[in-house]
């Protein structure tokens, strides 16, 4: 009586151990499906090739270029003596758009401004947080400009001057 028993309690808990891991695969299985359904309307601008692209431009070559005067910016630091100096260059994504950014030169500048004078020393120095900076200011500018333009207006965004005093 006592063999019945463990072949018993055995042959269930090989059952339970299978069920456990079908669930598993099902669970993994269904992240895995949503991630990659998900995956191309999250984001507005990705990286690469090293330089952060806005998705969702007109054509593959490159477009128009729009430069900023430069621009100097205290950094956020409880002495408020830190600062940076930073010139951009954009790529636009089509020409029709050349006009558009001329227009909103002001507004686009104040967004810049805005936000580089949110971040800290910390956030500034460093080739990923440059990448993270390019990303999330197209992604910024772009939505800001989108309503009115019709789709990203910026496809890279370029720093030939970037200094940290």
């Amino acid at each position: 009586m006592a063999e019945e028993e463990v072949e018993e309690s055995g042959g269930g808990g090989n059952k339970m151990m299978i069920m456990m891991m079908a669930v598993n695969i099902v669970a993994v299985l269904g992240v895995l499906g949503f991630l990659i359904m998900d995956r191309g309307s999250a984001r507005e601008a990705a990286v690469v090739g090293g330089e952060v692209v806005a998705q969702g431009g007109e054509a593959e070559g490159a477009g128009p270029p729009w430069v900023m005067d430069p621009l100097i910016v205290n950094l956020r630091v409880p002495e408020g003596t830190r600062y940076l100096k930073v010139s951009l260059e954009f790529e636009l994504s089509a020409d029709r758009y050349l006009d558009l950014v001329e227009k909103r030169k002001g507004r686009i500048k104040d967004q810049v401004i805005e936000f580089i004078s949110d971040l800290t020393v910390d956030d500034v120095v460093g080739s990923d947080n440059k990448q993270y900076i390019k990303e999330r200011m197209l992604t910024r500018l772009n939505h800001s400009l989108e309503a009115e333009a019709g789709g990203p207006v910026f496809r890279r965004v370029f720093f030939p001057e970037f200094l940290v005093q």
